[in-house]
């Protein structure tokens, strides 16, 4: 993003991060609309709180991927108190857009193991 932009998304970060020392989704555009342009770029975003007012924000870029199902998912059910499939179980492809990789649960840890190491050396430098 612009740096407008960052400047923007930095202020809609700061309120989730004053209880959770970091945030993550892999569809930014999701719970924030004006990311809509970003999908080259920031279709994912990871952010950790810093010292003092500092944000560390990692972006990932879209990831468009085919998911598969056995039938269309929007397809009703055959009607029965039951559970029941649909009328046809044929693959059916569907593409996702807008959204980057999942933060793997490694990634986050890293991230937490490295938050102490980043806070002793920005204090340092004061």
């Amino acid at each position: 993003p612009a740096p407008n932009d960052c400047e923007s998304l930095a202020s809609w970060l700061a309120p989730k991060l004053t209880e959770h020392f970091e945030w993550h989704t892999d569809r930014l555009v999701d719970v924030y609309a004006p990311a809509e342009n970003w999908m080259a770029h920031s279709a994912g975003v990871l952010a950790m709180r810093l010292p003092g007012d500092g944000l560390l924000v990692c972006c990932r870029a879209e990831l468009v991927r085919t998911v598969e199902w056995a039938g269309d998912p929007r397809q009703p059910t055959e009607s029965a108190p039951e559970f029941s499939p649909r009328r046809s179980l044929a693959l059916w492809r569907q593409e996702v857009h807008q959204a980057s990789a999942p933060w793997q649960a490694h990634v986050l840890e890293a991230l937490s193991l490295l938050r102490p190491l980043l806070d002793a050396i920005l204090m340092a430098r004061g």
